[in-house]
């Protein structure tokens, strides 16, 4: 898989480089690199779809919560120091 990763980067650096240069046949050359790239891609699809996924998606999913809940508690808490009127933080409201 990892290979596949670095294959698809070098293409796509080197597509870029053809599309900088703007040769005679860059179009042509770079039309086969997008079809060797997306031969590429469904190839890790497919290798992705083989794999069981499940548990790496779950630990996945409960670090996206805990993401969320430090994230809405560091806003209530940035909320409540900026709330206008309440300048005991030092922080000044627009007009004031």
């Amino acid at each position: 898989m990892v290979w596949m990763k670095e294959k698809i980067r070098e293409l796509s650096l080197e597509k870029s480089s053809i599309f900088e240069e703007q040769k005679s046949g860059a179009l042509d050359k770079m039309v086969v690199i997008n079809e060797e790239i997306d031969g590429l891609m469904k190839k890790a699809v497919e290798d992705l779809q083989k794999l069981d996924l499940k548990s790496l998606l779950e630990n996945l999913q409960q670090k996206i919560f805990t993401c969320y809940d430090t994230e809405s508690n560091a806003f209530e808490k940035l909320n409540s120091i900026i709330v206008p009127g309440n300048l005991e933080c030092g922080l000044s409201t627009p007009g004031s």
